[in-house]
């Protein structure tokens, strides 16, 4: 899954080669290709307890996973689910959820966010915040006149 657009949802690995990776993501018709060393993949995995939908439409709760020689197997009472026949058009859920599951945000973004929040906050409750906004060129007669 792209985690820097979760919308295109899970992709496939299409190829690998020493420099870069291939995704094939079926649900948005797309294929991206990412510098092997930064791209901003993560493989999904899902849990015992979670509900997932398989590309024929049948949503199982998961028993079991089990993993075999590198990929993911899921068990749903009789039925195994290897993880390549799940359904690529996917949700991971809300806010909650991506919290369960460790997909956050490292704590300095969250500080930067609250920080800008602030200084925006402080900037809408000055008094002279018109001309903060606005899209003219201060020159020194209209502080003059602005003053008076």
């Amino acid at each position: 899954m792209n985690e820097a657009e979760p919308e295109l949802g899970l992709g496939t690995v299409a190829r690998v080669d020493e420099r870069t990776v291939v995704i094939a993501f079926p649900a948005a018709d797309e294929t991206r290709r990412y510098a092997l060393r930064s791209a901003p993949l993560r493989r999904v995995r899902f849990a015992a307890g979670d509900r997932v939908t398989r590309a024929d439409g049948e949503m199982l709760e998961i028993d079991f996973v089990d993993e075999r020689d590198g990929l993911l197997v899921y068990r749903a009472g009789d039925q195994e689910i290897p993880e390549h026949t799940l359904s690529d058009r996917i949700s991971l859920g809300g806010p909650k959820a991506r919290l369960l599951a460790g997909r956050t945000d490292p704590p300095v973004l969250f500080d930067l966010r609250a920080e800008t929040l602030k200084t925006l906050s402080a900037t809408r409750r000055r008094s002279v915040r018109g001309f903060l906004g606005s899209r003219i060129e201060l020159l020194p007669h209209q502080f003059f006149i602005a003053q008076q």
